[in-house]
């Protein structure tokens, strides 16, 4: 069964229906019921007829691709239709109940209400397309002026997007997009974050140049750049970027805990060593580990750098 047809068909009907007691209300009355009306029983059968009419123009707007504006659209016509009615029977057809002038003004602001609404609503709720973007790219660009702090901000391009519109009563809707690249200036971040970081982690390096035997200058030398790490990083974590992700700085710091604590570990493992007699082995070991801390820390560059 086509239902799209079957409602269109009803919507008509009571669209038609609700027009005929409007205009000629005793001949349809007549026809329906065979029997007269007074002046009374026209005045409801026009109200009835608007009515209808509202619950037509209901079922024809459920129909579309958006059925929100369907109850709107119904009682805007209902309390529109009412109040029309309404104040021609109480200027032309001498009615004059208490409430008819209240019920034609509630209804006429009710109505008025509803149809800005309705006219609010429609661009999208309608299936026309909304304003449409044209690219001109000879108009389009960035001022020679236009920066960010701590930024460099390259060429822009400018681009219309355009897509169907799959709710609201379908249509064309347009986006203006207009993107550039950004490369953060690296100035400020080589000399307030990375250089001070490489010469504590140089520093910790030189537990590596000290005797065995100079235990506590080894571990002083190791606590101290731990402390010293852990200081500068309390003093720098405002000026980083706080974002979910992991930046090459971040990979760089990490990498300086790494090498700060191993050069601490180390001083600590080689005092056991000189405590058990083995200063010979201890020696290797700091002989050892110069070129494996170099190693790792220009790894680390490499990493946080380059890769």
């Amino acid at each position: 069964m086509n239902t799209r047809l079957l409602f269109k068909t009803s919507a008509i009907a009571e669209v038609l229906t609700g027009l005929a007691l409007l205009v000629a209300p005793v001949l349809v009355i007549g026809l329906l019921l065979g029997d007269g009306l007074g002046p009374t029983g026209v005045a409801v059968a026009r109200v009835l007829g608007i009515g209808l009419l509202s619950v037509g123009v209901a079922g024809w707007e459920s129909q579309g691709q958006d059925i929100r504006l369907a109850p709107r659209a119904g009682l805007c016509t209902y309390n529109v239709g009412a109040a029309i009615v309404l104040a021609i029977l109480g200027t032309y057809g001498g009615m004059n109940g208490i409430l008819l002038w209240p019920a034609a003004l509630l209804h006429a602001l009710i109505g008025a209400m509803m149809l800005w609404v309705i006219l609010a609503l429609w661009p999208m709720l309608s299936n026309e397309s909304e304003l449409l973007f044209t690219p001109l790219k000879s108009l389009t660009g960035q001022a020679e002026t236009f920066s960010v702090s701590g930024w460099d901000v390259g060429e822009g391009e400018a681009r219309i997007l355009s897509q169907r519109r799959e709710h609201l009563g379908g249509g064309q809707f347009s986006r203006f997009e207009y993107q550039f690249r950004m490369r953060r200036q690296l100035g400020f971040f080589i000399y307030k974050v990375f250089l001070p970081l490489a010469l504590i982690i140089l520093m910790a390096w030189t537990v590596f140049f000290l005797p065995p035997l100079e235990i506590r200058s080894q571990i002083s030398i190791g606590v101290t750049s731990m402390l010293t790490l852990i200081a500068y990083q309390l003093a720098v974590a405002n000026t980083l970027p706080r974002i979910s992700y992991l930046t090459r700085a971040d990979h760089f710091i990490f990498g300086s805990w790494i090498l700060v604590f191993l050069a601490l570990a180390k001083s600590i493992f080689t005092s056991c060593m000189v405590h058990q007699d083995k200063s010979a082995l201890a020696s290797k070991v700091n002989a050892a580990g110069r070129w494996a801390y170099a190693a790792a820390f220009l790894l680390i560059l490499g990493f946080a750098f380059v890769l």
